[in-house]
């Protein structure tokens, strides 16, 4: 868990400061077995927590900690998020949402059920 916060507030360093984007923290709250997608277009959604019974799947990579499909756990998304609870339980999913400073939300973080 250390280094997972050791590398969040790296990213949040060269977001903010190099990069110039905005943060905000985002917490899902998923019933169980819900799946929702996000279209997060440019904006980058950053995983802050390792999360055993969910999964993340976007344009950048998976995040599925139980599932044999990849050999890489993906903390980093953008483009279209599709998050899945997959426990039978209510489950929580903590994401740090990095936007262009001057950028609007309008549409682009709306929330789908899938």
């Amino acid at each position: 868990m250390l280094f997972i916060q050791e590398y969040i507030k790296q990213r949040i360093k060269e977001y903010t400061q190099v990069q110039n984007l905005s943060l905000h923290f985002r917490h899902l709250a998923l019933q169980p077995n819900e799946k929702i997608s996000i279209k997060a277009g440019t904006d980058i959604y950053l995983l802050t927590d390792l999360i055993d019974d969910v999964r993340v799947e976007s344009d950048t990579g998976l995040f599925d900690f139980g599932s044999n499909e990849t050999n890489e756990q993906v903390y980093e998304h953008r483009g279209e998020l599709l998050i899945e609870n997959l426990s039978s339980n209510f489950n929580h999913i903590p994401f740090i949402q990095f936007t262009e400073k001057n950028k609007t939300h309008g549409n682009t973080n709306s929330f789908r059920e899938h």
